[in-house]
């Protein structure tokens, strides 16, 4: 993890599918919980990024879902897509929460 001016960078090395988990991680319901818990503004510095619980690497098989949910949000513009896509893009971000939340003990119910 490095920071300066309040830009974090985080090296991953050339894994696509760790780098589709990590994105997915830092940006799922389950840390923003975390991170709302731990921090009292909006301001993310490279300490708030490590206080936040370590992620539990998922299966290869999560993973492979993963990069592939991710790779649907990105193609289809997330949540800022078109009307048509909006629908799915909250559905894969949601299929994105659970996988993320799960190892951590939270239903689908929790996450939601």
């Amino acid at each position: 993890m490095y920071s300066e001016n309040g830009t974090n960078f985080i090296a991953l090395g050339n894994d696509s599918k760790v780098a589709a988990f990590l994105i997915s991680a830092l940006n799922s319901s389950v840390m923003k919980f975390a991170f709302r818990h731990l921090n009292s503004n909006v301001h993310v510095s490279a300490g708030e990024i490590n206080a936040l619980p370590s992620s539990l690497i998922p299966t290869e098989k999560a993973l492979k879902e993963i990069k592939s949910l991710v790779s649907a949000l990105l193609q289809s513009g997330g949540v800022d897509s078109p009307a048509d896509k909006v629908r799915q893009a909250i559905a894969n971000e949601n299929k994105l929460d659970i996988l993320i939340g799960s190892p951590y003990g939270f239903s689908a119910n929790e996450i939601e």
